[in-house]
């Protein structure tokens, strides 16, 4: 089960760019990261040293500071979750499933 740190959302600077970083931790084993509508969210292992999450984040600056863009752009990020209609068509979703009914 995810925990959440003492301090849950902490500022790191990306690229230049102040960013505001939601941290949790969970038995996983590599560092997961997230952009969603709430920003920046990053899920560390447990045993995973806070110390080396700046690098982490360094290492994958080009990545956030585009979602974060195409995010303040009004855009959903290009890898949000897509829904099928009966017409074929997808649309983007914010929320994590949807439930449509055909007639």
């Amino acid at each position: 089960m995810a925990r959440s740190l003492p301090e849950a959302v902490r500022l790191f600077t990306v690229a230049g760019r102040s960013v505001p970083v939601r941290l949790t931790r969970s038995a996983r084993r590599s560092v997961g990261l997230r952009i969603g509508p709430d920003g920046l969210a990053v899920t560390l292992p447990n045993r995973f040293p806070l110390y080396e999450l700046d690098a982490v984040l360094q290492r994958k600056a080009d990545w956030i500071v585009a979602k974060l863009d195409e995010l303040a752009a009004g855009r959903a990020p290009s890898r949000w979750p897509t829904a099928r209609r009966s017409t074929g068509s997808a649309s983007r979703m914010r929320s994590g499933s949807a439930t449509c009914a055909a007639k």
